[in-house]
């Protein structure tokens, strides 16, 4: 999950959590290929959470290329327990 995504036209940053609701309705039908996450350059979709918390994801079903390098907590294993 990311606050930050990028437009592919004009390299413009987009942080979720500082656009208006107007803003966010327009970004989040956006077109495949028009936002990208930061570092890995992959296609993001801008969603929003049950709580209401805005944030970019990694497109799925991408085929052209993995989205590498993985942060930290996509890669090491998920620890049972209430932490």
């Amino acid at each position: 999950m990311g606050q930050i995504a990028y437009y592919v036209s004009n390299g413009e940053m987009v942080e979720a959590f500082s656009v208006t609701d107007i803003q966010w309705d327009a970004i989040c039908p956006a077109p495949k290929g028009m936002l990208l996450m930061p570092r890995t350059r992959w296609p993001a979709v801008a969603k929003t959470s049950i709580r209401g918390l805005r944030f970019f994801a990694q497109r799925p079903g991408y085929p052209e290329r993995l989205p590498v390098p993985e942060s930290h907590t996509h890669v090491q294993p998920q620890l049972s327990g209430p932490f």
